[in-house]
């Protein structure tokens, strides 16, 4: 009897990362630490019965539409699988440091993108070599949606002015004019503006999402999209986001070298809510969701996989419970008060923010319960807000990462 070969599980594991083209695999940059995840094909076989003189069920498969779907569960960090709320919620758009200084006019022809070196008029003061450089595509301090910046390592300086930057393989994302500038990034903390994308008529955001078979092999999905994202927080366990994931395309491949973090998850310690503009210590238990309403789309490409995989509508919804304090919820339940839901995370040196500018309660119940306190049990739903142009947005705060996370 031939010797069987064991493969565990528990030597498994899921990475991920960007894609520069929509449905071209790449290599995993980021590993999740996961509770448990179930992506798989569906083979979409169609099965016709026929009549052919016999009381057996008979049939000739054909295959139909094919798709790759799942989720993958893990216990929320700041510094670990980030990369997966992040695409959930959008874009990491712009990076800066909060100890940036120095600004230089970037000068002579500017800078384009996708470049690995570059030249700047002068250098910010105290930016040397293994330093970190700032980039703004103004003069302004502080960077936002129409002053892009983003911050890059530096591998080498060279001439006396204008200076060639080095910075290796860290290309450029963004043009900068002469106009821009140039800082001193220092050793951080570093921001991230997490925000929501709009997938233009030709491209969209995508990762390619890499599940390893616990040393057997590795099954590398391309085109992957986090169709929605579940974030609940209690106070018996660590945060723990679910995110559901679906896929355009799959590959068999040799299987990356994963790196993970070793902080711990965020639990209770770690939380605080805000809701209507005001921190809540009452709050026990919070659930946020956010649906993309991702679908597949099947076109006549003589493939059996989707075609394309699009986020269609985004949808923001949750629940809280928290002990009653007042009739304030119930009130501003029964009178549609719109306002500002906050979620922020904290751990050392790293900080992660999520918010909602304006929600509105949706139902609120406050059962009474023998031997139990007063609680409210409340839905809520967020809607888009002209004045952040967004229904959701976050700020992740890392005193190590510089790069997008996504």
């Amino acid at each position: 009897m031939p010797a069987l070969i064991q493969y565990l599980a528990n030597r498994g594991f899921v990475g991920a990362a960007v894609e520069a083209a929509v449905g071209t695999p790449v290599g995993a940059t980021f590993w999740v630490p996961i509770l448990e995840e179930s992506l798989q094909r569906d083979p979409g076989i169609i099965l016709e019965k026929l009549l052919r003189q016999t009381r057996d069920v008979a049939f000739t498969p054909a295959l139909g539409e094919q798709k790759i779907e799942g989720t993958v569960s893990l216990p929320l960090y700041v510094d670990q699988g980030i990369g997966l709320l992040a695409a959930a919620i959008g874009v990491d758009l712009y990076q800066y440091s909060t100890t940036a200084s120095s600004s230089q006019a970037i000068g002579g022809s500017g800078i384009a993108t996708g470049v690995g070196s570059f030249s700047i008029a002068a250098l910010p003061s105290g930016l040397a070599v293994g330093g970190f450089l700032e980039l703004h595509q103004t003069s302004s301090a502080n960077p936002s949606a129409t002053n892009l910046s983003e911050i890059h390592k530096v591998a080498s300086i060279s001439g006396s002015g204008p200076y060639t930057i080095g910075i290796g393989s860290e290309l450029t994302r963004y043009a900068y004019s002469a106009g821009g500038s140039a800082w001193n990034a220092q050793a951080g903390p570093y921001v991230h503006a997490l925000l929501p994308d709009q997938p233009s008529p030709a491209t969209w955001k995508t990762l390619t999402v890499e599940k390893n078979l616990g040393g057997l092999t590795s099954l590398q999905y391309a085109g992957a999209v986090v169709a929605k994202a579940a974030l609940k927080l209690t106070a018996k366990e660590a945060a723990k986001l679910t995110c559901t994931l679906m896929a355009m395309g799959d590959a068999q491949i040799t299987g990356s070298t994963p790196s993970f973090g070793s902080s711990a998850p965020l639990a209770l310690p770690n939380f605080a809510v805000s809701l209507y503009g005001a921190a809540d210590t009452s709050v026990a238990t919070f659930d946020l969701e956010v649906d993309n309403g991702a679908k597949n789309y099947w076109t006549f490409t003589g493939a059996n996989l989707p075609a394309l995989i699009v986020p269609v509508e985004r949808k923001v919804t949750g629940k809280f419970t928290n002990v009653v304090q007042s009739m304030a919820y119930y009130n501003n339940m029964a009178a549609g008060t719109m306002g500002p839901f906050v979620l922020t995370f904290a751990q050392g040196a790293s900080s992660l923010a999520i918010t909602l500018p304006l929600c509105v309660i949706t139902k609120l119940g406050v059962p009474l319960k023998v031997g139990d306190l007063l609680l409210y049990d409340a839905e809520f739903q967020a809607t888009y807000s002209a004045t952040s142009a967004n229904s959701i947005s976050g700020q992740l705060t890392s005193p190590a990462v510089y790069l997008p996370v996504v």
